[in-house]
């Protein structure tokens, strides 16, 4: 089920913000989305921490746009639920746990502008970084980055094919995201294999606020999700 909130703003780019329980970071995001005049649109999977009550009133208030679901949960469905909504030909999709710098959108905007069909925020690009992680989830990263290359000929266009922060002109490409999991990425190269990808190097930084979304069966999917797409291109 879903449930709409506010204006669905037509802008050159439209930000998508999947969130469940972020309250604590979601105003401080949307403070420094808005000065670029950039619509937002948030996708709420059932939060139990005020994470939607707060986005309504930022709906209400005329700062954000807002879909609510119920009964239905995953960060690639909301995703794609998102950039279906926007109304923007750009559409960019970032966290709203602060780990994405959302300073970096105004050069999404320019590479899409310039041709680009896929912009990833990428952590492996020359220029890119990740702070604050330990060992263990830097080898948990970059063991998932190989292993989607290993298997995705599609994934190989990209320094980063396992990033969450990236964006899309949707009149070139087919946001068909199928996987319940977070690397909805994955799905949109795979399905658009003639689409112009470029890499935007960004500093990943871990988070400060709330609980990472992280999980045994997070991974589990993501290993099933590329095994499944791997063999399939066989």
């Amino acid at each position: 089920m879903l449930e709409k909130y506010g204006d669905f703003k037509d802008s050159e780019l439209c930000v998508v913000v999947p969130t469940r329980n972020e309250a604590e970071n979601l105003p401080v995001l949307v403070e420094r989305i808005l000065p670029y005049g950039y619509s937002i649109t948030v996708v709420d999977d059932e939060s139990t921490d005020g994470t939607f009550e707060l986005a309504k009133r930022l709906a209400e208030e005329g700062k954000i746009s807002l879909i609510e679901r119920r009964g239905v949960r995953g960060l690639g469905s909301a995703i794609r639920v998102g950039i279906e909504n926007a109304p923007c030909k750009f559409v960019a999709v970032i966290d709203a746990d602060l780990q994405h710098p959302p300073e970096a959108l105004p050069v999404f905007l320019e590479k899409l502008r310039a041709g680009c069909d896929i912009v990833v925020g990428s952590r492996y690009t020359k220029g890119g970084r990740i702070v604050g992680w330990p060992l263990r989830r830097r080898l948990i990263s970059l063991g998932a980055v190989i292993l989607a290359k290993l298997l995705i000929p599609e994934a190989r266009r990209t320094s980063d094919p396992v990033s969450g922060f990236f964006a899309i002109n949707k009149e070139r490409v087919k946001p068909e995201i199928t996987t319940s999991g977070y690397k909805a990425l994955l799905d949109v190269l795979v399905r658009n294999p003639k689409a112009k990808v470029c890499d935007v190097p960004y500093t990943f930084v871990n988070r400060e606020r709330g609980k990472s979304k992280l999980s045994f069966r997070e991974i589990r999917e993501f290993w099933d999700q590329v095994t499944r797409v791997g063999l399939s291109l066989r």
